[in-house]
């Protein structure tokens, strides 16, 4: 995730979060179904821990708490 903060005097600020998940199963997934549930599940579960870095850091900036909406399925 990329986030640049910018006032009315321009840019002034970003954040770069990255974040790795890890899945254990003694049986892997043939490639569609990986496929399908990278494109809509995986998101759903990293959303939570991206929404509360973000809050945190933009906190820990000393700027105004940036909480970013829930995700809808």
């Amino acid at each position: 995730m990329n986030l640049d903060f910018q006032d009315e005097e321009g840019p002034f600020g970003f954040l770069r979060l990255r974040v790795r998940a890890g899945y254990a199963t003694p049986l892997f997934p043939d490639e569609p179904l990986f496929r399908t549930f990278r494109e809509r599940n995986l998101i759903v579960h990293l959303w939570p821990y991206l929404r509360l870095y973000v809050d945190f850091l933009t906190a820990q900036m000393g700027l105004p708490r940036l909480v970013l909406p829930a995700w809808k399925v």
